[in-house]
């Protein structure tokens, strides 16, 4: 069965990284899909409070490194399967 907190990603960052790489703060994936009527600038905010309350234990938070290792892995576990 499937749970909001595993069906998206958030992934964490240095503040210079995610200023870079997600603007409108779209790394907050979880956050935004548990509560979408949140504007994009308080998802750090609701990050802290969620994290804060237990509220993302068992979700997928991960730092960004560990999504690109899992991106390019899948990527060449399929090249070498064709």
């Amino acid at each position: 069965f499937s749970s909001p907190l595993t069906a998206a990603r958030t992934n964490v960052a240095p503040a210079w990284l995610e200023w870079l790489i997600f603007p409108h703060q779209v790394n907050y994936h979880i956050e935004h899909h548990l509560y979408a009527s949140v504007p994009h600038y308080n998802l750090p905010e609701l990050h802290r409070e969620m994290a804060g309350r237990g509220m993302l234990e068992g979700g997928e938070v991960v730092p960004f490194r560990t999504t690109l290792a899992k991106i390019f892995s899948d990527r060449a576990s399929a090249a070498s399967a064709s």
